[in-house]
């Protein structure tokens, strides 16, 4: 599928092997599992850290060429990371906020990549969504889902979970992105495009998380 879709990549441009990327896997494994030895962490966080391994490989092996079960998965993993971080503090509840934003917010980024993908889905036989739907159907319920990021932004200030740094940065950083997002994705559905809104969204995700960093503390 990377041939098509991303041939720059290392392992579809041939600049890795396979034995070196199964090398790679291996050590960074082995190195995963000294470090939560080292760090200490509890049997919760070290299960959560084996689900996902477990669920990744699930997903690059079969599930990602599954209609909406690849987005859902993905979501999933990366938005419960909020709660492997909430885990030590014996508060899990704070974090409900961030797992639905994050959730909502990598589904909509996972349905626009999926748009930009579909070519090479298509050639090799990943029954994804816009492969299913069609990319234009495909596109509203990404933009559905962007959408319902920016209804939620402001939710936490005005329940006075956050603050109002919080609100500055999400409104006058991420908000817009998720309007031009929107946007691109329904009038000017090109790959280049795409790809492009693609990355803006991965940006927005860590300005998101900084966000809500700082907001609990101003």
């Amino acid at each position: 599928i990377d041939r098509v879709n991303k041939p720059r990549r290392p392992i579809p441009s041939g600049r890795l092997s396979e034995l070196q990327v199964l090398t790679v896997y291996r050590v960074c494994t082995v190195l995963l599992a000294a470090a939560a030895a080292v760090l200490g962490l509890s049997w919760l966080q070290v299960a959560f850290i084996f689900g996902w391994q477990i669920l990744l490989y699930l997903y690059a092996r079969w599930v990602k060429r599954l209609p909406i079960l690849g987005n859902l998965l993905v979501g999933a993993v990366v938005s419960s990371a909020f709660i492997f971080g909430a885990v030590p503090t014996g508060n899990v509840g704070a974090v409900g906020f961030p797992v639905f934003f994050a959730f909502i917010f990598v589904m909509g980024r996972e349905l626009v990549k999926g748009v930009e993908d579909v070519e090479g889905d298509k050639t090799n036989g990943a029954v994804t969504l816009p492969v299913r739907l069609g990319t234009e159907k495909a596109g509203l319920i990404a933009v559905c889902f962007l959408a319902a990021c920016i209804l939620a932004a402001p939710v936490p200030v005005l329940l006075h979970y956050y603050g109002y740094l919080y609100a500055l940065v999400m409104e006058l950083l991420v908000v817009p992105g998720l309007v031009v997002s929107s946007y691109v994705v329904l009038r000017h559905p090109t790959r280049t495009a795409l790809n492009r809104i693609s990355w803006l969204l991965k940006i927005e995700m860590f300005i998101g998380i900084a966000a809500m960093a700082l907001g609990k503390q101003f």
